[in-house]
C-alpha cells in the first residue's frame, strides 16, 4: 500500500457545496452530479493507480479492467446526512472496480471492503514503511514473518499495530490469488531488469517515477523490491 497525500478540496466539490448551501439543501454525495469529474481529479492525484492495490486505473466506471469508482475510506453509510463524511474530499479516493461482480473470495479493494471500517494506512505518511512484499507476490506487515500464512497462524502473537495491518489486508483481500499472481509477475520482471543494469540506473529510475504523471502498476511493490535487492 502507498501513502496518498490529499490536495485541497477541488472546485468541483466547492462549487457544488456553495450551490446547495445557498439553496438551503444538504451537500451530500448522493445528489452530487459530477462524480466522473471528481474521479478524474482523484486519478490525477493518485498518478492513475488504485488507492489500495495499485493496479492501473484510467477512466471512471465503464470497462472494469481499468475502470475506477469513487471510494469512501470511512464508509459512506456513516454520513449523518449532511455530507460531512460522504462528500469530505479527504475521505474520497479512486479505487479499481476490476473485481466487481466476481465471487467473494476473488473480490478485492473497495469491492471487498464494502461498508467495513479499516485503519486507513493510505492516509499515513509512513505507510510504505509499514508494509513489505515477498517474492511470490504477497503483501505483508513489515515484521518478522515472510509469508502471509505465518501472519495468519501467529496472529495472536502479533503486536496490536501488526494485527491492525493484517486486518486491513484481509478486509481489502489484497492477497487474493489474482493480485498475488500479478504482483509476482511484476516482481520477476523488475528483478530481472535490475539484475541486468547498474545500481545508478536503478536509483535514477526510482527518482524519475517519483515525479511521473503516471506511476507504474504496483508502484510500492516495485519500490520495495528495488530498494531491497
Amino acid at each position: 500500500m502507498i501513502y496518498i497525500p490529499k490536495g485541497s478540496e477541488p472546485d468541483v466539490i466547492k462549487d457544488f457545496k456553495t450551490i446547495q448551501q445557498s439553496a438551503g439543501l444538504p451537500a451530500t454525495y448522493n445528489v452530487f452530479r459530477d462524480k466522473s469529474l471528481l474521479n478524474q481529479v482523484l486519478r490525477h492525484e493518485q498518478h492513475n493507480i488504485c488507492c489500495y492495490c495499485q493496479r492501473r486505473i484510467d477512466h471512471y466506471q465503464g470497462n472494469k479492467s481499468t475502470g475506477a469508482h469513487n471510494e469512501h475510506l470511512y464508509p459512506q453509510s456513516k454520513d449523518p446526512g449532511d455530507g460531512s463524511v460522504d462528500l469530505e474530499y479527504k475521505n474520497i479516493f479512486a479505487c479499481c472496480i476490476v473485481s466487481k461482480g466476481q465471487k467473494e473470495k476473488s473480490q478485492h479493494c473497495g469491492e471487498a471492503k464494502g461498508e467495513k471500517v479499516i485503519i486507513g494506512s493510505i492516509t499515513d505518511s509512513q505507510c510504505q514503511d509499514r508494509f513489505k512484499y515477498n517474492l511470490i507476490g504477497e503483501i505483508l506487515p513489515n515484521g518478522s514473518y515472510n509469508d502471509w500464512s505465518e501472519y495468519i497462524v501467529n496472529y495472536n502473537q502479533l503486536s496490536q499495530d501488526q494485527k491492525n495491518l493484517v486486518d486491513e489486508i484481509k478486509v481489502l483481500n489484497l492477497n487474493c490469488n489474482s493480485l498475488v499472481e500479478e504482483r509476482k509477475n511484476v516482481i520477476e520482471s523488475i528483478a530481472l531488469w535490475a539484475a541486468n543494469t547498474t545500481r545508478e540506473d536503478v536509483i535514477r529510475q526510482l527518482k524519475t517515477w517519483e515525479t511521473a504523471k503516471e506511476f507504474p502498476i504496483f508502484y510500492n511493490t516495485i519500490q520495495y523490491i528495488l530498494k531491497n535487492t
